[in-house]
Parts: structure tokens; C-alpha cells; sequence
């Protein structure tokens, strides 16, 4: 019998074979024969990697669903079918690069002296300097939007770390009040504390960003009661819409696609885990989204955040060694071969 290779067993489905790439990402970070900074640098490429995706590919999907499309490809698979299996591969690779992160990456960094710290663990020296920090950095630089009958909820950049505040005058028995605060961009999400040296030598501590906006929060809401502090990252739809022909002055065309990708429909939402039910019911019903497009993720919510951690060459001996090209003597050289 002549087998049919057009059975639909005899594909793979684009999308889900990316996702397969991406755990293979992954699995660098995982693998201990790799300098551990190249490891952290795999965990944070994994996280770019799948903002890009949800960007571009799984908002392709759901605007296939929202358009009613019911062919199938070779694979026989729904554009619905597609993004449950999405749903379910994404979280367990959250699973699996949170606990890679906690239970083998911090161990091993902190053997390395280098820290990260939650504020609970902050020394009294290490809240003056950060205190300090906060005053002059990023104090500044936030711009909390109040979210009420007379102020909609704010948009929220594409990407960009934000806290979503509930907070209550003093004595109050109404409603919550509530504000956005973006963690600014213009400030690096990791922050190295002040140096300072023990008796094992010179340590390196980091605090993220966003904690430190949190320990500070009340600052930004003198004379109200903060009854909570939630972490909470968009992912918008970015694929570009363009039309070569159509488009009179292309790059004038670019500038506004790239702007509009900004601000598209929302297609992920990642929140803390311990982000209450309330706020994340206010949160999907804000950005139109489905309990299947919500992530509850530990800290940090995105490990692009990391980058500090491997971009300086302070750790040159836990990265990989530069590759540095040779000549062979056997070769020519020439000024221009071509």
C-alpha cells in the first residue's frame, strides 16, 4: 500500500516546533558544563525569545480566531487548537526556567559572591544607600496615573515592568483607589548595591528596580493607606502591517507601524503570583483578555532584566572565553581577495 504523506501526523506545527526550539534554549541554561554567566545570559535570551513570539506569532493566531478563520493547514490543527497547546507548553517552560533559576542559578551565583537580594534581606546600610539611590535616580522619573471615574486606566507600553497600587484614605470605608506606576525604562532593572567587602573579599548584592519602587511606594501616595503592591507586564500585539505599494513615503510608514506597536491590543499578560484574584479579574477585563492569556510568574517577571549580570567584565572567568580568529600561515594574505 502506498503510504499517504500528506497525513496530517506527517507534519509539524510551525508554532509549537518554535516553542520546542525555544525550550532547547533553555536547556543551555540548564546544562552545568557551561560557564554559569552563559547560562544566566540563556535564561534571559529564552525570556527575549518568547516576547517576540507572543508578539508576532501567537498574536497572529488570535487574530485568526477573532477573524473566524476554519481552514486548517497540513497539520489539520485550528488556529484555537494551536494556542491551547500554546497555553500549556508556556506554562510549563515557566515552571521549569523559574525553578532552574532559584534552585540552581541563585545557589551557584551566590557561591560566586553575587547576591540578589529581596528588601527584607537589605542590610541598614544597604536601605541608605538605596534610599539615596531612589531620591535621586528614580524618584524623578515616575509619573503615577490615578485610575478612577474621571482618569481611564492609562496604556501601558508594550514590555514595560508596571505596579498596579490599591491604596484607601485614612478612615475610609468606600471604595479602593488605585494607580499604575511604570518602572522606569531610563534606570537599569538590576541595580548593583554599594560594594563593601567581608571577610571572603569584595561581594556583589543587586536589588531589582521594581523592589526598590515598591520599598518606596508610599512616597508617591503621601496621606493614603497602601493596602497593595502588584507586578504586572503586557505583551501587545507588534507585528507590522505594511503595504509596499500602498505606502507613498515607506519609512514615514515605518515610524508609525513601529509607533502603533506600542499600543496594540494586548495578546499576554504576566502578574506576580501572588497578585490577588480581584486585581487579576481588573486586570483581564482592562486589556480584554482571557484567564488562558494570564501568567503568574515569580521574580523577576521578565529575565531580560538579568542583562547586568553578564554584560560587564568583571566575571570574565565565568563567561565564555572570547573568540579571538587566527591566521594560518598556510593562506595567503591579501589586502583584497575579491
Amino acid at each position: 500500500m502506498k503510504p499517504d504523506f500528506s497525513a496530517p501526523q506527517n507534519f509539524i506545527n510551525r508554532e509549537l516546533s518554535w516553542l520546542e526550539f525555544n525550550r532547547r534554549v533553555l536547556e543551555e541554561a540548564a546544562d552545568p558544563s557551561q560557564p554559569l554567566l552563559e547560562r544566566v545570559k540563556f535564561l534571559a535570551i529564552f525570556s527575549s525569545n518568547l516576547d517576540e513570539f507572543f508578539e508576532i506569532r501567537v498574536a497572529g493566531l488570535q487574530q485568526q480566531i477573532e477573524s473566524a478563520v476554519t481552514e486548517t493547514g497540513p497539520d489539520d490543527m485550528l488556529p484555537g487548537e494551536i494556542l491551547d497547546h500554546i497555553h500549556r507548553g508556556v506554562h510549563e517552560l515557566y515552571t521549569t526556567q523559574y525553578a532552574l533559576w532559584y534552585d540552581k542559578i541563585l545557589p551557584a551565583l551566590a557561591t560566586e559572591r553575587i547576591r540578589i537580594l529581596a528588601p527584607a534581606d537589605l542590610t541598614d546600610g544597604d536601605r541608605k544607600w538605596a534610599a539615596k539611590f531612589f531620591a535621586a535616580e528614580v524618584f524623578p522619573v515616575l509619573t503615577p496615573l490615578a485610575v478612577d471615574a474621571s482618569h481611564p486606566f492609562p496604556q501601558v507600553v508594550n514590555k514595560s515592568h508596571n505596579l498596579i497600587v490599591r491604596a484607601r484614605k485614612p478612615r475610609s470605608k468606600g471604595e479602593p483607589l488605585y494607580a499604575i506606576v511604570q518602572v522606569p525604562r531610563s534606570v537599569k532593572g538590576l541595580l548593583r548595591l554599594q560594594p563593601r567587602k567581608d571577610d571572603g573579599g569584595e561581594r556583589w548584592d543587586y536589588l531589582f528596580l521594581a523592589d526598590l519602587v515598591k520599598m518606596h511606594i508610599g512616597e508617591l501616595f503621601q496621606g493614603l493607606k497602601i493596602e497593595g503592591v502588584h507586578d504586572f507586564r503586557i505583551t501587545r500585539n507588534s507585528d507590522l502591517y505594511i503595504d509596499e505599494e500602498e505606502a507613498v513615503n515607506l519609512l514615514h510608514t515605518l515610524e508609525q507601524e513601529l509607533i502603533r506597536a506600542r499600543k496594540g491590543d494586548a495578546v499576554r499578560i504576566e502578574v506576580e503570583e501572588s497578585c490577588p484574584a480581584d486585581i487579576q479579574s481588573l486586570l483581564l477585563e482592562r486589556f480584554q483578555l482571557t484567564e488562558a492569556d494570564l501568567y503568574k510568574v515569580r521574580s523577576p517577571l521578565s529575565m531580560t532584566q538579568l542583562e547586568p549580570l553578564f554584560a560587564g567584565e568583571a566575571f570574565a572567568r565565568l563567561k565564555d572565553r572570547p573568540f579571538v580568529p587566527i591566521f594560518s600561515d598556510a593562506l595567503p594574505r591579501r589586502a583584497n581577495i575579491f
